[in-house]
């Protein structure tokens, strides 16, 4: 018994070419990047299945996601310590001369803030 061709589309847009690329790239797919080398897909005349195209996407999005992951816990670690930082500067601040003008130490707050 046969099973059924699965129809297999063109590609026909420079966005999907780039696409297909960024989630290679991603995926560190080194066959799916020697075959892109080639030149875009649509002067390849490219052909995709749409379950694995739409796998390719899925994958490149799982990776994409646990970067950020990585990347939110390394902004988060770096938020704590830019704040233990200025905890630190006010008490300094405070225990060397308690009659400093509150508006001048907000000044300095904002700067370093800023910075």
């Amino acid at each position: 018994m046969k099973m059924a061709k699965k129809p297999l589309y063109e590609s026909s847009t420079f966005g999907q070419d780039t696409r297909v690329r960024e989630c290679a790239v991603k995926l560190n797919d080194t066959l799916l990047l020697a075959k892109l080398s080639a030149g875009d897909l649509i002067a390849q005349e490219a052909k995709y299945d749409s379950k694995c195209f739409i796998s390719l996407y899925n994958r490149a999005s799982r990776i994409e996601m646990k970067n950020d992951n990585v990347e939110s816990k390394k902004e988060s670690q770096i938020h704590g310590i830019a704040f233990s930082e200025l905890v630190s500067y006010i008490n300094e601040t405070r225990s060397c001369d308690e009659t400093i003008n509150v508006q001048v130490q907000m000044f300095h707050l904002k700067l370093i803030v800023h910075d």
